[in-house]
């Protein structure tokens, strides 16, 4: 049990290319993170500017998703990656100028555009650059290390804003788009990128964008797998929104969000380096299950706690189940479906993920002022439950997969 660089050993140029984006991405989007948040709060004087900021950045991707994934498909994805890039550096770098929380709507829902198309064509683009056995091994590899590079983010963040103003934390999120566009542009070639692109010319956009809508309804793994990945979503959004409340709530400091935050960070950690070994010996079916109802089981557990240490504890196993699910059903999905359709799957997942975590983030405050914290929270626990019982049935649609790849 352990994490594997084969990817990055056996002259996987690309692959290191699509690692360097990443990383570099993520250390720079902790800047951001932080500096919005206090920044809507300077401009508008309270709160809820901060809920609308980050819901604008899932719209787009709930709108744009079918269509965004036609792009990927037919086009040149390290083209799409690299133009994605630049418009994301330049719509953080805009921010620093931002005079009005209005001003914060509009270039988050630009990111969000640019992320929407981003996200497919990178995550369509790995099947390309690894070996089917590699594919595992990579999205581990890439999970521990866009996690680190978080929390080496947020660290770095802190100190940032200790020496120099919030303002000023955009530029190093759009020097950090730059860098990771020159790993794309330097390491990634177009012999590589381009074999996604599917007979652009001779058909219809929205013939192949209703292909991939058709090929997502019936193909039994897609379309059971989106099934599980909404209803998980929907709790998972939820009890990440109402997190605050949590800590006030069994706590009794709400500011201990942040260091169950930072848990759920560190488990994900520890959980990517689990999904091979553990799908070798399970089966991938029972990896994903064993995922989310282990999650479900974490979040009726903290109910029953009202320490700290035992709280920060179970949320380093809830980071760690929720890698063990993420990690194994994105992996399952890049291996099972063709490359030339895979951009258009992973959009219209990437869109009913978008339309759950944004009615579930924004319901579950709503829900908690009514009816009060316990029922929801158990509510939201009780989804994901449901999720994990359902993904016991996707190795009913393709072999199980127990001992076809190797641990990494």
């Amino acid at each position: 049990m352990r994490l594997s660089f084969l990817p990055i050993r056996r002259g996987r140029s690309a692959f290191r290319a699509l690692f360097g984006a990443a990383v570099t991405s993520v250390l720079g989007d902790q800047f951001t993170r932080t500096a919005v948040a206090v920044l809507a709060l300077d401009l508008s004087g309270n709160a809820a500017p901060m809920a609308l900021v980050y819901v604008a950045g899932y719209l787009p991707g709930v709108f744009l998703g079918p269509v965004a994934g036609t792009w990927v498909d037919q086009g040149n994805r390290r083209t799409i990656m690299v133009v994605c890039n630049l418009v994301r550096a330049a719509a953080v770098a805009a921010m620093m100028l931002a005079t009005q929380v209005w001003h914060l709507y509009v270039l988050s829902l630009l990111l969000g555009m640019a992320s929407c198309l981003f996200q497919p064509a990178y995550q369509a683009t790995l099947p390309l650059v690894v070996t089917r056995g590699e594919i595992m091994p990579a999205n581990q590899l890439l999970q521990f290390s866009s996690n680190l590079a978080e929390v080496a983010g947020a660290v770095l963040a802190v100190g940032w804003f200790s020496l120099a103003s919030v303002r000023t934390a955009f530029m190093v999120d759009a020097l950090s788009f730059g860098v990771s566009t020159l790993f794309l542009v330097v390491g990634l070639t177009d012999s590589a990128a381009a074999a996604g692109e599917t007979r652009a010319a001779e058909t219809d956009f929205w013939q192949i964008t209703g292909e991939g809508f058709r090929f997502s309804l019936r193909d039994p793994l897609v379309a059971l797998s989106t099934l599980v990945q909404f209803i998980a979503a929907l709790g998972m959004a939820g009890s990440n929104a109402i997190l605050p409340i949590l800590a006030r709530e069994l706590l009794g400091q709400e500011q201990q969000w942040g260091l169950l935050s930072a848990a759920i960070t560190g488990g994900a950690m520890v959980g990517a380096l689990l999904p091979g070994w553990v799908t070798v010996r399970l089966g991938r079916d029972a990896t994903v299950m064993l995922g989310l109802a282990g999650g479900a089981g974490v979040m009726f557990a903290l109910l029953l706690t009202g320490s700290l240490p035992i709280a920060i504890a179970l949320f380093i196993l809830a980071g760690l189940f929720n890698a063990l699910f993420y990690i194994t059903m994105q992996s399952w999905l890049q291996e099972e479906v063709p490359a030339g359709i895979l951009g258009r799957v992973l959009s219209l997942r990437a869109m009913t993920a978008g339309v759950a975590v944004i009615a579930s983030a924004t319901g579950a405050g709503f829900l908690v002022d009514r009816i009060g914290f316990g029922p929801v929270w158990i509510g939201l626990s009780a989804l994901i439950m449901v999720a994990g019982l359902l993904a016991a049935s996707l190795g009913l649609t393709r072999s199980r997969g127990k001992g076809d790849m190797a641990a990494p």
